[in-house]
């Protein structure tokens, strides 16, 4: 299901007929990334609204699994789920291309760090790092990782990750743990 609401939550008016989801499969996130506000659920579902319809338009991933969320900046914008999916849009979700994230385990949560880095969180709560606009990431050293759904920069390298086990707060300690970078092109 999705709604609005424009009087502060006073009344709410449904938008599942303003949306390109027949099927109505769940959707898990919505996010504004500069002047577009996109939508991400099961089966590979990737909506965009189209400010001149209203309309919330279908985008083609070329992924059928499940996504669980949106990061990103325009000119930058990644869709990320399950399997250690992630898909990379230069364009503002007109085209999209898979990234290699290094990791088969669900990717649950995302945040901007204060210089701009793209961090990622997998559900062993392990951080992939990006440092250039979502084209690599690598696997950043921290400490004893646990289960991970969401997190939040704290600044200068630390990060809160909340999880099963409750909140946890990381530093990354070092760059990559294998030395490499997970490319997307």
């Amino acid at each position: 299901m999705i709604f609005r609401t424009v009087n502060g939550g006073k009344e709410w008016e449904p938008l599942y007929n303003r949306t390109e989801n027949r099927k109505r499969l769940h959707l898990y996130a919505v996010k504004a990334v500069g002047n577009d506000i996109f939508v991400v659920g099961e089966q590979g579902l990737a909506l965009k609204l189209d400010k001149v319809s209203g309309q919330f338009r279908a985008q083609k991933t070329g992924y059928n699994g499940t996504l669980f969320g949106i990061i990103g900046k325009p000119g930058s914008i990644i869709v990320y789920g399950m399997r250690g999916t992630a898909f990379l849009s230069r364009d503002a979700g007109a085209g999209w291309q898979k990234v290699a994230t290094g990791t088969p385990l669900g990717i649950t949560g995302s945040t901007m760090a204060e210089d701009g880095t793209i961090v990622l969180v997998n559900q062993a709560g392990h951080l992939l790092i990006s440092n250039n606009n979502g084209e690599s990431f690598s696997l950043a050293k921290t400490g004893n990782p646990q289960p991970a759904s969401s997190l939040v920069s704290l600044g200068k390298g630390t990060f809160l990750i909340a999880g099963l086990r409750g909140m946890q707060r990381q530093n990354v300690t070092g760059p990559v743990d294998n030395g490499e970078q997970h490319g997307g092109r």
